[in-house]
């Protein structure tokens, strides 16, 4: 059993309709050649990270352009990355933090989304797996690649137009528990 495969099984839905992309995604898994690359013209599986600000108060998302809309930072899977690694490796690109630190190795949240039709790229779904991560630190090195801004859990959204899975993963989170010895 692949990694993803794996990961996907042993997540733990929130509700129903969690429980239905979950076993979308592994019938697609199962049943997709080369489920991970961007040749697979009906989709493929892409990794997001959700970042929480060193006091647990604030998370950040970026400025799709291409979209046109906030999301969390993430995007494709290279070749012989875990989820994982393409997650942090898609955070730090797009906004320049390189202090961050994965919270749980459980997969955070999972999304099915229809990305459109793009120059010569074709309408495809994105099988998109998501983990939290967080900023030891707000200092990024001013090398991202998108704009990206920090928001506060409590503060009024609603004049971002945010999606429905962005929505999801805020209204998720929790502070960590404390480790026990």
């Amino acid at each position: 059993m692949n990694n993803i495969e794996f990961e996907i099984i042993n997540y733990s839905p929130l509700d129903e309709n969690e429980l239905v992309l979950k076993n979308r995604m592994i019938q697609f898994y199962r049943n997709s050649h080369n489920p991970t690359s961007r040749d697979n013209k009906i989709g493929h599986f892409t990794s997001s990270a959700f970042v929480v600000s060193p006091d647990y108060s604030k998370f950040l998302l970026i400025f799709h352009k291409k979209l046109g809309f906030w999301m969390q930072p993430g995007g494709h899977i290279e070749n012989n990355e875990t989820i994982k690694e393409s997650a942090l490796r898609e955070a730090i690109e797009e906004t320049g933090y390189l202090n961050l630190k994965i919270l749980s190795n459980e997969i955070y949240d999972i999304d099915i989304h229809k990305i459109p039709a793009f120059n010569n790229e074709p309408s495809h779904y994105h099988y998109d797996i998501r983990y939290l991560f967080w900023a030891e630190n707000l200092e990024s090195n001013s090398k991202a690649e998108e704009q990206f801004e920090w928001f506060y859990f409590h503060q009024d959204l609603s004049h971002l137009n945010l999606e429905y899975s962005v929505e999801k993963m805020i209204k998720k989170f929790k502070l960590p528990k404390p480790a026990t010895d």
